[in-house]
């Protein structure tokens, strides 16, 4: 995940579709609730630690289904964008 957060912040890359339209807000959803889990679940809050985790569940499939729809333009892309979603 740290090559993507440098990689789409790059001026070749931030401005594409892959990364505008297909990543949009959805990772910061991410980045807030990842952390959020881990911390709920520390103080043994199991129910409230379930619901963070879906959060997390329903961002990452709305990132890569808004991907699918948009073609990468060559591997790099895939490598960079779409792999490190594909594989949570």
């Amino acid at each position: 995940q740290a090559i993507f957060v440098i990689a789409q912040m790059l001026p070749k890359y931030r401005s594409t579709p892959l990364v505008k339209d297909g990543i949009s807000y959805w990772y910061f959803v991410v980045c807030i609730t990842q952390p959020l889990h881990c911390w709920v679940c520390k103080w043994d809050l199991i129910f409230l630690g379930e619901i963070v985790i879906l959060v997390v569940l329903y961002a990452l499939t709305r990132i890569v289904f808004a991907q699918r729809s948009i073609p990468t333009e060559n591997v790099g892309e895939y490598w960079l964008f779409k792999f490190p979603f594909d594989i949570n």
